[in-house]
């Protein structure tokens, strides 16, 4: 081949090296970015517990006032529903045609 002591990219972001091998930048991306993490975790747990206590109040905060909101429309859309559909003279029209059809399949 001669490709030897090349590194190339190929369109499927493979990172190839001679031999055949081949790395993918993303899972090499992925463990440093972890051990990174781990690291940084570790070093800076307070901050990381203070960071985690002003932000577990704010998204409570704003979870509820979502779920509040979307509860109120909610309940907007069953009162537009309760208006229409309380048509008592349209019920009994239908109640009556369908007695009628009953009474029909029974007799026959």
């Amino acid at each position: 081949m001669g490709y030897k002591n090349k590194v190339f990219l190929d369109k499927n972001e493979f990172l190839y090296l001679e031999g055949g091998k081949f790395l993918m930048k993303t899972l090499i991306g992925g463990a440093v970015a972890a051990v990174l993490g781990v690291i940084g975790l570790a070093v800076w747990f307070g901050e990381f517990l203070s960071l985690l206590a002003g932000a577990v109040p704010a998204m409570l905060v704003l979870g509820g006032g979502l779920a509040l909101y979307l509860g109120f429309d909610e309940l907007k859309d069953t009162w537009k529903d309760d208006s229409v559909c309380c048509d008592s003279a349209a019920d009994e029209d239908r109640i009556a045609e369908l007695e009628k059809e009953l009474e029909e399949l029974k007799s026959k």
